[in-house]
């Protein structure tokens, strides 16, 4: 084979390879806009359906929830103990400033 026969199959060739390409593009295309129009608007139409189902069985109605426990740290003894332990870090603070001072 001479070069010119070589370089006109490579031009060929990348002329089928391109024209092949773009097909395949145009169909991912194609495909992807047919999503964006009737699928996703879809999917919405369905979400709303399904959030007003919800909202007409709740019948507006709060979820009642069970009273909430209190926690150690919410329990009145406890603000005692935050106190004492507030009162002891202020009295460590000072006797830090008064060896600071000597």
């Amino acid at each position: 084979m001479s070069t010119s026969n070589r370089f006109l199959l490579l031009v060929i060739l990348g002329i089928a390879i391109a024209v092949i390409g773009s097909h395949f593009l145009t169909i991912i295309l194609a495909i992807s806009l047919m999503l964006v129009t009737y699928a996703m608007p879809l999917l919405f139409v369905l979400v709303l359906l399904l959030v007003g189902w919800k909202l007409v069985l709740s019948d507006g109605k709060k979820e009642e929830r069970s009273q909430i426990e209190p926690t150690k740290s919410a329990k009145p003894d406890s603000h005692l103990d935050i106190e004492r332990e507030l009162n002891r870090l202020k009295h460590q603070i000072e006797q830090i400033h008064k060896k600071d001072k000597q």
